[in-house]
């Protein structure tokens, strides 16, 4: 999963210049590719643990199929959110990316304890783990 994980994100930074290239640099048409992308990093992963939560399937090897496609997709944040912060506000970039970050950071945090409980409540089944990280993706 870490492979695909820098593999997505060479690709979404590779493909987004691509496009902003071929539709025009403008700040509009930057921000239409950055949200793209920033879907893909939301919604793939959500598709791919939502996939998991509903029926953990029987072989490993398409669970791990599914886990590295979520890792894969997530990485087009790269081209996302990511991005827009620096085009948005070159000189703020920094304090406005670790600001939004804090939020995630501390939720991040929450979820760990909660996964435990969770895991410990359900006799380790990840199915409502999974599903609860894809409806977070789904909402945002």
């Amino acid at each position: 999963p870490s492979i695909a994980g820098a593999a997505g994100g060479l690709l979404a930074g590779s493909s987004a210049d691509f496009l902003i290239d071929k539709v025009g640099g403008g700040i509009n048409e930057r921000t239409v590719v950055r949200k793209a992308f920033q879907s893909v990093a939301l919604l793939g992963p959500a598709l791919c643990l939502f996939a998991l939560s509903n029926e953990m399937p029987s072989a490993p090897f398409a669970a791990q199929l599914l886990l590295t496609g979520a890792i894969g997709m997530q990485a087009f944040n790269c081209a996302g959110y990511g991005a827009a912060t620096q085009e948005k506000a070159a000189k703020w970039s920094g304090l406005l990316y670790s600001v939004t970050s804090l939020p995630g950071v501390i939720f991040g945090s929450i979820g760990v304890a909660l996964t435990g409980d969770i895991l410990d409540n359900t006799g380790q089944d990840w199915s409502t783990v999974f599903g609860l990280v894809a409806l977070v993706d789904t909402v945002g």
